[in-house]
């Protein structure tokens, strides 16, 4: 829960309920998609470089990694946006998202996938991406936006 809290619906304050969501009533939300996914990679970059071995040294390889983790982001925040527009814009729903996929690829898979330590963030990403792709085929592109659809309206009462 201290996840969810501090980091993840944190994180998804910003780039979902502030950026995404502005972008998406600008342009669209595939391009809202598109737009979000660099900063949201640049914005990980200290992780990548501490846990993951990524080396300023090595520019050119962690510029590849960075075009890699812009690309798997961009389905990563189809499947966000796709939840958030689903459910009345709840910061809530994506955060939890956000943290469950996270402790996943992390935790759950790095432990119960033989393998490269890395096989459950390959295998969470690919399903991500898969699910990412029906998604946006299913809504043709609208990932369940409605303009000014942020609460459900109260039944009146007369």
């Amino acid at each position: 829960m201290l996840l969810v809290l501090l980091f993840n619906w944190a994180e998804e304050i910003g780039w979902t309920g502030l950026l995404q969501d502005k972008l998406q009533d600008r342009y669209s939300p595939l391009k809202a998609c598109a737009l979000t996914a660099f900063p949201f990679a640049v914005f990980h970059i200290p992780f990548f470089l501490h846990e993951e071995g990524w080396a300023l040294a090595n520019l050119p390889i962690t510029l590849v990694f960075l075009v890699v983790e812009t690309f798997v982001l961009f389905f990563a925040r189809v499947v966000i946006i796709w939840l958030y527009n689903s459910a009345w814009r709840s910061l809530l729903i994506v955060g939890l998202f956000h943290a469950v996929f996270n402790t996943t690829i992390n935790t759950f898979g790095n432990e119960l996938i033989p393998g490269a330590q890395e096989a459950g963030f390959y295998i969470g990403s690919g399903i991500v991406m898969i699910a990412a792709t029906v998604i946006t085929v299913r809504t043709k592109g609208r990932l369940s936006y409605k303009p000014d659809a942020a609460v459900p309206s109260a039944p009146s009462r007369h």
